[in-house]
């Protein structure tokens, strides 16, 4: 059940995660590993295994456990995320730019608006991994020389929530811009 976010029994392991699209849009992938074989099931065909294959490939022996590979797809996904965040922040300091240049308008405020709830779902995206990596480092089924690289991962989710929380403080620091430039002109009509 998708709602159940991990779940492990003494021989398996079941970790739900949604994956967002380039469209924000997300996807729901989940991953049943059990005697070290990984299946996934998802519904669209996502970069995140793509790259991950490809990896594989490049280095076979990093990948010997389906646990491996399960570690690797999170790895491939949080560098996709950070992309995300990355391309978020771009967008926000364009924003931040071109504010002061604009008339403030409903259309600005539907940008910032927009940017907001993408945030958002960024960081809902993230923590939802961040919970089922701090689940894995606690599992005795996960191979203890995956422990490192689950302890990278969560310093990488963690870095990311903060540069989120960057960005959402700007982002509400943009909308107050905007209601103060409306204020004013407000005040310059009323006068």
């Amino acid at each position: 059940e998708m709602s159940s976010r991990y779940i492990e029994t003494a021989d398996s392991l079941v970790v739900n995660s949604n994956f967002l699209l380039s469209n924000f849009e997300r996807e729901p992938v989940s991953f049943i590993m059990k005697n070290n074989i990984l299946i996934t099931v998802r519904g669209e065909d996502l970069s995140s295994f793509h790259e991950t294959t490809k990896k594989i490939f490049a280095n076979p022996k990093n990948f010997t456990t389906g646990y491996h590979v399960f570690v690797g797809i999170l790895e491939t996904r949080l560098e996709i995320d950070a992309d995300m965040v990355e391309l978020m922040t771009q967008q926000i300091t364009s924003l931040s730019n071109t504010l002061s240049l604009k008339e403030p308008d409903e259309e600005l405020l539907m940008e910032i608006k927009n940017l907001q709830e993408k945030t958002m779902m960024l960081r809902e995206n993230i923590i939802d991994k961040q919970r089922a990596v701090s689940s894995m480092l606690k599992s005795d089924l996960m191979p203890r020389e995956l422990h490192a690289k689950i302890t990278i991962l969560i310093k990488d989710i963690n870095s990311l929530l903060e540069h989120i929380r960057f960005s959402f403080d700007r982002l509400d620091y943009l909308q107050d811009t905007f209601l103060a430039y409306v204020n004013i002109e407000q005040n310059k009509i009323i006068k």
